[in-house]
């Protein structure tokens, strides 16, 4: 059975900084301990560059799955660093639906006598207020609040026990820039023209070259049809979608 491979070594913070200054005429630091300001101005432009690529489109590399086990009486679950709620789907491993969002002003609104919180903000008495308050139940809704998330309500154990004791979520992953020198970059081969040419016109901008923004705008154009290729892919008859 064969398998891609993508050729290429990772790039870096550092790489991509040395890159653009290569590229401008400057010095190319080696390393980011101690910037100067060049180099600063080459770091901001690498993470403008970065954070509008990675939220540009629902792309596939951004999907991450998150499983938590269940507790009886808990409600609130501690989410991952890089959590993204547009795009989220929650539910219960081998139930049979996904469970509904509410924002938790909503949930508030409806449920006026939910007592609880998450575990590390509680104390003796508003524990012992949540279990007193004994509703327990089947969860049906989801909601995010203080990274945290809710299940409403909160499991009972006959619910664990006859259905699954994971909470499994799907989302879209946050960006976290880079920030060592070798921290890489997160970003597909294929991106990569967009996210040079883009850095490298910011940059130029912060230096006031006046001509800063045809490149930029030749990296936009390189993301645009980054993101009709992707689209497209679902699209297209291929072996992701049997069309028989």
């Amino acid at each position: 059975m064969t398998s891609v491979v993508e050729e290429g070594t990772p790039k870096t913070l550092l790489d991509a900084v040395q890159e653009v200054c290569k590229m401008s005429g400057v010095i190319a630091p080696t390393t980011l301990d101690t910037p100067d300001r060049n180099t600063i101005r080459a770091i901001l432009a690498i993470k403008q560059a970065l954070n509008l690529i990675w939220y540009k489109a629902k792309w596939d590399w951004r999907w991450r799955w998150w499983t938590m086990e269940l507790s009886a009486g808990q409600m609130w679950y501690e989410l991952p660093a890089d959590y993204h709620a547009a795009g989220s789907t929650v539910g219960i491993n081998k139930a049979a639906s996904s469970l509904t969002f509410w924002p938790y002003e909503k949930l508030l609104e409806i449920y006026p006598n939910i007592r609880n919180m998450p575990p590390s903000f509680g104390n003796v008495d508003t524990e012992q207020e949540a279990v007193d308050a004994n509703y327990d139940g089947n969860p049906q809704l989801w909601t995010i609040k203080g990274g945290y998330l809710g299940l409403w309500a909160p499991p009972a154990q006959d619910f664990i026990d006859s259905t699954s004791p994971y909470i499994v979520a799907g989302y879209y992953g946050q960006h976290i820039p880079p920030y060592d020198a070798a921290d890489e970059l997160g970003l597909p081969m294929d991106l990569m023209p967009a996210l040079e040419n883009m850095a490298l016109g910011m940059f130029h901008h912060y230096r006031e070259w006046p001509d800063w923004k045809i490149t930029y705008d030749n990296g936009l154009g390189m993301l645009q049809d980054a993101v009709a290729r992707s689209r497209q892919a679902y699209w297209e008859n291929s072996q992701l979608i049997d069309g028989e």
